[in-house]
């Protein structure tokens, strides 16, 4: 079957045969059957452009050269059919040829204008000065490959005529033969071995050698171009200066001297593109070397935009050297898995706050560990310590008693107040990790004890972190006054505390008020949600501007009740602030209850917390108190 190849190499031979670019349909169907004649013994395919589908399958393959930007086509506005074509290419294809036909004919020199059979049209040829923009056209790869150059030397130097894609293809393979040429003829090579001599002395041997090589070895001198040491980038670069000045000065200069002179020049530009290009990627390696250090450094875990900001040992952004884009790039790279069976470079974890953090494989069991290890102690400490209070105010909570509602409150006091350890506890990410790694025996051994194998999972929070509820629930009791214990002196005290206990007749008064102004609840858990959150935003927006956000007002209070200069200190001072709030909040039930709160309350919270003894040397308690304030309301916000 006749290919859209096929048909393409039609249009170009019958574009040559016509000596120009746009043509009619009718007349290039005229054309088919000599061309089908002439090559069907060796393409029999061809054939079936004569047969009774020709015409649309003719057709099919046009529009398809149309999509790839090869042909334009005019149609006819009643029948919208293709009327002629223009064949875009033509100039282009002319001029390659050329350019093909100098690899068979060394004699040939490179083109001008007037060479190229057909007179290209002057508004697409691009005019370029080889001093001034050379480079941009070798380099830049948002240029049209198909885009026609001339190029103008100085010195009166003849213009050649080529294309983007000839000059980055093919153009310095042509070079390096001119300039084999050059050394060749008359006594150059000898003249310019004793020039090159006085400019590398004490390395004659390396000129010799070079010399002999772009002479003889033509696939070598292209490498040491391409990949150039820095005595070859010194060496091509003063033999091209040499040719240019032997002729720069001659006033008629022969078409050979002509070609010598254009292959030196753009040997010189080439040369240059070449060792920049390695030094880049050197550059470019040496970044990615300092990136793959910093992923295994603190803080392990990363978000795309921290990378923007490392820096090599000399305190330089990576970001100076190298694009961003190749930063995004590499990290792509590094997150790819090359199997199903294998872990990649790089993993993605996602915690409750934040997706997409990145860390580097070989840290993510050790950080694990440290994580489960340092996390251990404050999840037991904080829930004997709410246990405790619920006990103390004779509540009694399921979580207390069942072990279904201890692990899922185990795992919200996770989530909430270690929301990266929270994130690492993936089943798969982990088993990958330990299967696909050599990693020392006790984290091996530590990490496995994670894994459940049987469920394909990892096992429960209360067996990573060794926090049972029967434990906890020891804990509180020991903390109990010793009334609280004994159950029938517990009863008769608290008879005794109910019947002596008064409340404040105006409060509850004023409480009363409170829910009778206040309109009903809706009745539908979504409803009741939306009831809620509406409070809170009511709640928050009597501390902020207009047009101030709550984190904006947060980071205010903040700056203001913690004058602390040391970062660390200052965010670890902050750090307890908050997870005194969260604590006070999650005993206070109000994402289950969604009951909301009362000004009076959040603020009476607020002093309480402010009170504590952890927080004698915070001086600013007005400030504190607002902040304390604002930042419950934000928290209540996400319930």
């Amino acid at each position: 079957m006749a290919t859209v190849r096929d048909v393409q190499k039609i249009i170009h031979r019958y574009a040559r045969h016509v000596r120009a670019p746009r043509f009619s349909l009718m007349s290039l169907r005229e054309y088919i059957p000599s061309f089908v004649r002439r090559y069907q013994e060796d393409h029999p395919e061809l054939e079936l452009l004569l047969g009774p589908e020709s015409q649309g399958l003719l057709l099919g393959h046009l529009e398809q050269l149309e999509q790839a930007g090869v042909i334009e086509l005019t149609r006819d506005p009643a029948s919208l059919l293709p009327s002629s074509i223009y064949y875009s290419a033509f100039y282009t294809a002319e001029i390659q040829r050329w350019y093909t036909r100098m690899n068979d004919d060394r004699t040939l020199s490179f083109p001008a204008e007037e060479d190229i059979p057909v007179a290209i049209p002057s508004h697409i040829v691009q005019t370029v000065a080889v001093a001034e923009n050379l480079m941009h056209w070798i380099e830049s790869e948002g240029e049209e490959p198909g885009q026609i150059l001339r190029l103008r030397f100085p010195d009166g130097i003849n213009p050649l005529i080529t294309t983007v894609r000839s000059l980055r293809e093919q153009m310095l393979p042509l070079v390096l033969a001119k300039i084999r040429d050059y050394l060749r003829s008359d006594n150059a090579a000898s003249f310019m071995e004793t020039k090159l001599r006085a400019i590398f002395r004490n390395r004659e041997m390396l000129v010799r050698d070079e010399i002999e090589t772009a002479q003889i070895r033509p696939n070598e001198a292209l490498q040491s171009i391409l990949k150039p040491n820095d005595f070859q980038f010194h060496f091509w670069t003063q033999m091209s200066s040499m040719i240019i000045k032997e002729y720069a000065q001659k006033g008629e200069k022969l078409d050979r001297e002509h070609a010598f002179c254009q292959a030196a020049y753009l040997l010189g530009y080439y040369v240059v593109h070449h060792k920049t290009r390695i030094q880049k990627d050197l550059q470019r390696e040496e970044a990615r070397k300092v990136l793959r250090k910093h992923l295994q450094k603190p803080p392990y875990v990363f978000e795309l935009h921290d990378l923007y900001m490392l820096t090599d040992d000399r305190g330089v952004l990576l970001t100076k050297k190298i694009a961003r884009s190749d930063i995004e790039t590499w990290i792509e790279e590094m997150l790819k898995r090359p199997s199903e069976q294998d872990i990649s470079e790089l993993v993605s974890i996602d915690t409750p706050e934040k997706k997409g953090l990145i860390l580097h494989s070989a840290q993510y069991v050790p950080l694990l560990l440290r994580l489960v290890q340092s996390a251990t102690p404050v999840l037991r400490r904080s829930l004997t310590h709410r246990m405790l209070s619920e006990l103390q105010n004779d509540q009694s909570e399921d979580w207390h008693k069942d072990d279904a509602a201890f692990e899922f409150e185990l795992l919200e006091q996770v989530r909430q107040e270690f929301p990266l350890l929270y994130g690492l506890a993936s089943f798969k990410t982990l088993f990958l990790v330990v299967d696909g790694q050599e990693l020392p025996h006790h984290e091996k051994t530590s990490a496995m004890a994670m894994i459940d194998r049987s469920k394909h999972s990892l096992r429960s929070w209360s067996s990573i972190l060794g926090i049972t509820r029967e434990e906890v629930y020891r804990d509180a009791r020991i903390q109990l006054p010793f009334w609280m214990v004994i159950p029938v002196l517990g009863s008769i005290i608290r008879l005794f505390r109910a019947m002596f206990s008064s409340t404040d007749h105006r409060k509850r008064q004023k409480e009363t008020n409170q829910k009778k102004k206040a309109p009903p609840r809706p009745s539908s858990g979504r409803g009741r949600k939306q009831h809620f959150q509406a409070h809170i935003a009511e709640l928050q927006s009597r501390y902020l501007s207009p047009g101030q956000t709550p984190q904006e007002r947060l980071d205010q209070l903040r700056q203001s009740w913690n004058p602390l200069i040391d970062p660390r200190a200052h965010e670890n001072l902050v750090q307890d602030v908050n997870t005194l709030c969260r604590d006070v909040l999650r005993r206070r039930r109000y994402d289950r209850s969604l009951q909301p709160p009362t000004p009076e309350h959040i603020k009476d919270l607020a002093e309480k917390i402010a009170a504590s003894s952890s927080f004698e040397r915070i001086k600013r308690r007005k400030e504190l108190e607002t902040y304390l304030e604002l930042y419950m309301l934000t928290l209540l916000g996400k319930v």
